[in-house]
């Protein structure tokens, strides 16, 4: 990844984190949306205004607004129940605090990844990359369909989970780096071996399965998988 493309990356975050605390600001990207990125669609294109926002700023000036606004990137209360209308393709009942709690740090925590992967540099755990995996683990077994089985994460988010209620004992057990599947999931290139280890029952739905990422990524996902999760809201609050 270039550092054009690094920084472009910085400056999607970085107006994620300006309407995140400001949901008024959001009118701003719409406009944006509408005068120069017409053609693109809705979510795609404020991404891109928020882009055009903050990319003439120096690498130094970008992190700083991203060291000063990242605490202060909470919805204010008021604002929490707005729906948002069905933008995205997220349900219509979806509201902005679901985008808040759920979409957004999903969205941060692969773009992390991201860079740390193309650039070659290491990626620091945080402690709510847990509450991110096991968030994407639920949202996939609210939606799975197949036979039960239990999965092991390893790397950050450590964990185990039954999925689907009343696992048997005999179930298979399937073990995965969680950045990886969580790559997988939504939609990212990974390695063609991935589930090579993986048990034959499970392996095929194992490899079709998406869950939501980012809100723009919406379409490609299963309608009543997004519909649960909206419905569900965070798992840890």
């Amino acid at each position: 990844m270039c550092a054009v493309d690094r920084t472009r990356h910085r400056a999607h975050i970085a107006g994620t984190l300006s309407y995140t605390r400001n949901p008024l600001a959001y009118a701003g990207l719409v406009t944006g949306w509408l005068l120069h990125f017409r053609g693109r669609n809705f979510f795609d294109g404020t991404n891109e205004a928020a882009i055009r926002t903050y990319r003439r700023l120096s690498t130094d000036q970008l992190l700083e607004v991203l060291r000063r606004d990242t605490p202060r990137a909470v919805p204010p209360g008021w604002s929490r129940p707005l729906p948002l209308m069905g933008v995205a393709s997220l349900p219509k009942y979806a509201t902005f605090g679901h985008l808040a709690d759920v979409v957004l740090p999903r969205d941060c925590f692969m773009h992390r990844y991201d860079i740390g992967r193309a650039t070659g540099v290491y990626v620091p755990r945080d402690p709510t990359d847990a509450d991110v995996v096991a968030q994407v683990v639920r949202d996939l077994g609210l939606a799975w369909t197949g036979p039960a089985f239990v999965l092991r994460l390893s790397g950050t988010g450590v964990g185990e989970w039954q999925v689907r209620a009343g696992t048997p004992d005999d179930a298979a057990l399937v073990t995965l780096d969680s950045v990886d599947y969580l790559r997988h999931l939504s939609g990212r290139a990974v390695s063609p071996d991935l589930f090579a280890g993986t048990p034959e029952s499970v392996r095929g739905q194992l490899r079709d399965a998406r869950v939501l990422i980012a809100a723009h990524a919406s379409a490609v996902h299963s309608p009543a998988l997004v519909e649960q999760m909206a419905r569900a809201g965070p798992l840890l609050t």
